[in-house]
């Protein structure tokens, strides 16, 4: 028993008093204002007491509040006592308050990553090259005129790419999937991994067999990583699986060069799949961000491109010239709107596997005449996967890289006068580089990309020669591709462009993130046991996460003899976080074993100055405590912040001529049932003395003022010089006191027991 002239007791218990008189009188005022009759509390002889405060600790992110009513019980299995019962109900609740920060609790980001040849994969050991001023035998080392290397770059540096994403939204827990695409299987996509090349000085074409691309569905949509990582695992990810077997464990893409497409490519069907889930696993309880890296135009009626000004159309008839035969005859025209054209402007139904396909001419950003239901901007919205998300719908971020497809100046658009003659199907315009349709083909590409991501609240990113919009001009340098066998990896403006990618329009105030343990934990102490046969309940209410993802009931945990109760926000780690204004109330029921008897003792190992002053300590090592990551740090980014529950006191009374027993407790009041549950009320709002917070009351159970004055400042007296709120911060691993309470578990005293 804490003697009555220990030092720091009376010197911080005289403070207090002071403060009693101030509080005394404020609630005077309260009762004259006519407000509603003070509640009973059943069970309880301290009604004035408990109606008028719930002590509540938080000056942070969260507001922490306890209460136990009644606040006099009888010793654990007895109910001989003035009380009458010998259970009280604890209430802890919780307010997430201050203006937090503008974030998603949990992001899903799915990279659609595009590799036709001027992407940075194509296949050139050994053949023609394309132009530049390039001899035949000079280029077979040589990558494309102006190739890319955005594929190299991704490779090399995906965990750069997944980590400074992460760390651009401290506030926001990020995982990354990895879909390919590439080729379209149309008039210049030989479709098997063939390339149909002649040597100089040869009278015809000679096949040289890869195994790069197979044959469809697989060689316009294939998923890499489809269960979403976090950023330390994306890289191990993306090299077992698209470069092992994808690339082959090359820095190329076996397979690839102008014999396939360049100037544009499946991103549409590549983009229904990633919509619509085709082997990719979206979580409800993200927001799902989708990103599009690529050099080319969808096959959209806008977006048409002339093949005629291009290395493709050079090879093609060249092809045709040598004895060798394209798999289209007479070859297609360049721009037109008939079945044989270079470019359709119509993308193919795609079955993506037994049971799912998509349909034909899927628009872009608007519907088209041949399907006036979908358009990818509209899928972004209503596709279930989307809409289903915590932001109701996808965003699509584009980034065009920088490369011949969108440099109308490049001189890989070469194309001599001489290769085009309409004897051959083709169309002689004479274009070349920085030509009418090199500029059209170009700007096709580019609007393609900042439509898209302006109809979906993404971000755009392109070459600097182009912009989208007034205010959104490109920021990617040119950076050479290399040698084919040892490209280059470095690419500092792609490398920004990644890490600055949208995510959509996240909501406002985000507080307090989940950290590795339980977000509450209460530890009992003392001689407090939590009874495990009573109800416990969890109730939560937020405007941000989505509803039913409440833990309903705690976690219990068994440390040595004592009972512990942990709770989450919600299992669901994507959202165990709390914003401004979310409210979290749990219930459930103390025992007491007692002694000491008829003596306020507290019921939670709390550490609040007020809890010291209490000698409230840790129990088994462990404490009553918020823990928690704040979206605003107070001491260090990520690190995991605790915030000590309120100090509560329950008296247990002795019990009418009997000591102490050891009887198991006695069932719940009524019956076995405990209380009803009280439906979730506002938080207590802090008065601005003591800490002590004061609930309206009226005086309908009183007939003067005068005597409810008297009783106020008793209650008050014990309800502050027990319960003062004062809130501590400490970093999770510091080192706090040693000496415990005589009812500490690991306490050798023997005086336990025996009251001295």
């Amino acid at each position: 028993m804490r003697s009555p002239s220990h030092p720091r007791r009376t010197i911080r218990g005289f403070q207090a008093a002071r403060a009693v008189l101030a509080v005394g009188a404020f609630a005077v005022l309260i009762l004259q204002s006519g407000t509603s009759p003070i509640p009973p509390v059943s069970g309880g002889s301290r009604l004035i007491a408990l109606s008028l405060a719930m002590p509540g600790v938080g000056a942070g992110p969260l507001w922490l509040s306890l209460n136990a009513s009644p606040d006099e019980i009888c010793q654990w299995g007895q109910a001989v006592c003035s009380g009458g019962v010998d259970a009280t109900r604890v209430t802890l609740g919780a307010l997430a308050t201050g203006s937090g920060v503008p974030a998603w609790p949990a992001v899903q980001v799915l990279f659609l990553l595009e590799t036709t040849p001027y992407d940075g994969v194509a296949d050139t050991q050994g053949i023609w090259s394309g132009a530049c001023g390039y001899t035949s035998f000079v280029a077979r080392a040589y990558p494309l005129c102006d190739e890319s290397n955005g594929v190299p770059y991704f490779v090399a540096n995906a965990a750069n790419i997944s980590q400074s994403i992460q760390q651009a939204h401290p506030s926001t827990q990020f995982t990354f999937g990895l879909v390919d695409f590439g080729a379209t299987e149309d008039h210049y996509d030989d479709n098997n991994g063939i390339h149909h090349v002649w040597e100089s000085g040869s009278t015809s074409t000679w096949p040289m067999n890869t195994t790069g691309w197979d044959p469809a569905p697989y060689s316009e949509y294939h998923v890499d990583v489809g269960g979403f990582v976090g950023a330390n695992q994306f890289p191990d990810a993306v090299e077992s699986t698209f470069v092992r077997n994808v690339l082959q464990d090359k820095p190329y893409l076996p397979g690839s060069n102008l014999t396939d497409n360049f100037l544009h490519s499946s991103s549409i069907t590549a983009l229904y799949g990633a919509l619509y889930g085709a082997g990719v696993n979206w979580s409800d309880s993200t927001h799902h961000v989708i990103v599009v890296i690529g050099s080319t135009a969808p096959r959209a009626p806008s977006y048409t491109q002339n093949y005629c000004v291009s290395d493709t159309w050079w090879n093609w008839v060249d092809n045709a010239n040598m004895g060798g035969r394209p798999t289209v005859w007479p070859p297609p025209t360049c721009v037109s709107n008939d079945t044989n054209v270079t470019s359709p402007s119509c993308e193919p139904a795609y079955q993506f596997n037994a049971t799912f396909a998509s349909p034909a001419c899927v628009g872009w950003v608007s519907p088209t005449a041949a399907d006036p239901t979908d358009s990818i901007a509209e899928l972004a919205a209503k596709a279930p996967s989307c809409a289903s998300s915590l932001g109701g719908n996808c965003t699509i971020d584009t980034i065009d890289l920088f490369d011949t497809s969108t440099d109308p100046q490049s001189i890989g658009w070469y194309s001599p006068a001489m290769d085009y003659n309409t004897t051959e199907g083709g169309i002689h315009n004479g274009s070349t580089a920085g030509s009418w349709w090199a500029v059209e083909d170009a700007q096709h590409v580019i609007r393609a990309g900042c439509e898209l991501a302006n109809a979906t609240g993404g971000t755009w990113d392109g070459p600097v020669i182009s912009s989208c919009g007034p205010n959104r001009a490109g920021t990617l340098l040119y950076v050479p591709h290399g040698p084919v066998a040892l490209p280059t990896t470095s690419n500092p403006t792609l490398g920004v462009a990644l890490e600055n990618l949208g995510v959509g329009d996240p909501p406002d105030g985000l507080v307090a993130r989940g950290g590795q343990g339980p977000l509450f934990t209460f530890v009992p102490y003392g001689g407090f046991r939590v009874d495990t046969r009573a109800g416990m309940t969890a109730t939560c209410t937020s405007a941000h996460l989505p509803s039913g993802e409440c833990q309903g009931g705690p976690t219990i945990v068994q440390k040595g003899s004592t009972t512990v109760l942990e709770w989450n926000w919600s299992q669901d780690t994507n959202v165990n976080d709390l914003y401004s204004g979310d409210r979290w109330t749990a219930e459930f029921y103390l025992v007491g074993q007692g002694p000491p008897f008829d003596t306020a003792t507290p019921i939670d190992a709390c550490f609040t100055a007020a809890c010291d002053a209490s000698e409230s300590s840790s129990t088994s090592g462990l404490e009553s405590e918020a823990s928690f990551v704040a979206a605003v740090p107070t001491i260090g980014p990520g690190s995991v912040e605790r915030e000590s529950l309120p100090l509560v006191e329950v008296t247990v009374l002795a019990p009418y001529g009997q000591t102490s027993t050891t009887t198991p407790p006695s069932p719940p009041p009524a019956g076995g049932v405990p209380p009803p549950v009280p439906a979730p009320s506002a938080p207590p709002v802090p008065s601005p003395v003591g800490g002590v917070v004061i609930s309206p009351v009226g005086i309908a159970a009183f007939s003067s003022l005068s005597a409810v004055a008297g009783v106020l400042g008793a209650a008050f007296a014990h309800v502050t010089l027990q319960r003062r709120a004062i809130r501590m911060r400490v970093p999770v691993g510091v080192a706090r006191r040693g000496a415990g309470s005589r009812f500490d578990d690991a306490q050798e005293d023997p005086r336990l027991g025996r009251f001295g």
